[in-house]
């Protein structure tokens, strides 16, 4: 493996299970109790394969097929956040109700937009974009397991929103948040 796709893999890696750690600690910090992710073998086994088959076809679908045809009228960014939009609706995560259900959104709109950067900087790597949505389900069942309140969305909608300001930043002059031509930007 080449030292591009390692710093890539590692991103991808490193991004989503980051934010999931730093979201645990905060949450414990507001002393909601940490919950451990308890199974025999089996049941360990059979939650990663589902993760890992799971995150394969939803990647398939939301950057294998619809980003890269949203990238053709819109820019990366506008892509990510309609993506993002779809992918948080497709969850239906009412947790907390309509306003849990508005946080998950914004939480996986702002997933979205740092998935979209990655992917568009490794010309499509969807095994990249696997790993990163298997981290974040992997870490989210490690370290949130049983722990999915109003409380966690509003934190991780923030750690996710700073990293996106991060990315603003370094990247506001890049073609990820401009029209190219041919391309309408909304």
């Amino acid at each position: 493996m080449d030292r591009t796709v390692m710093k890539w893999l590692i991103l991808a890696i490193a991004v989503p299970a980051m934010c999931i750690i730093v979201s645990s600690f905060i949450l414990s910090y507001y002393e909601v109790g940490f919950v451990s992710w308890e199974g025999d073998a089996l049941f360990y086994i059979l939650n990663i394969v589902a993760m890992l088959i799971g995150c394969a076809a939803e990647e398939i679908g939301w950057r294998g097929f619809l980003l890269p045809n949203l990238q053709k009228k819109y820019t990366p960014f506008t892509s990510s956040v309609i993506v993002g939009i779809l992918w948080g609706v497709w969850h239906l995560n009412f947790t907390g109700g309509l306003f849990g259900f508005v946080l998950y959104t914004i939480t996986i709109i702002e997933m979205s937009i740092l998935m979209s950067w990655l992917y568009n900087k490794t010309a499509g790597n969807l095994v990249l974009m696997t790993v990163w949505h298997f981290t974040f389900n992997a870490t989210s069942h490690m370290f949130l397991w049983d722990r999915f309140t109003l409380q966690l969305f509003a934190i991780e909608s923030i750690v996710f929103g700073i990293l996106c300001l991060f990315l603003f930043v370094a990247e506001r002059n890049s073609s990820f948040f401009k029209s190219s031509a041919g391309s309408i930007q909304v």
